[in-house]
């Protein structure tokens, strides 16, 4: 059996701008940790411009407004940032 110390694991953690993405919410927030046993590889956070208002649910829950997006890039702009943080080692 594999020792966890010896395995990379990714801790992801996202917010979002409601609880349905069936009626169009997207990411607005997203946060990677990359740990091998307790020494930290690498870290990534930023915020997601989603292209569409916060739902005012979510605002209350993650604390983020519409305008602290508009700066933001847009997952499409930092998918080739956040796809290699996920992938899974083979070996």
């Amino acid at each position: 059996m594999d020792n966890l110390d010896s395995r990379t694991l990714a801790f992801l953690d996202v917010e979002t701008t409601g609880l349905s993405s069936w009626f169009g919410d997207r990411i607005c927030e997203i946060a990677i940790l990359r740990c091998q046993g307790m020494e930290i590889l690498d870290c990534f956070d930023t915020l997601v411009n989603p292209i569409r208002p916060i739902s005012p649910g979510a605002a209350r829950v993650n604390g983020l407004m519409d305008a602290d997006l508009t700066g933001a890039p847009t997952f499409a702009e930092i998918a080739g940032q956040v796809t290699p943080r996920l992938e899974i080692e083979r070996g």
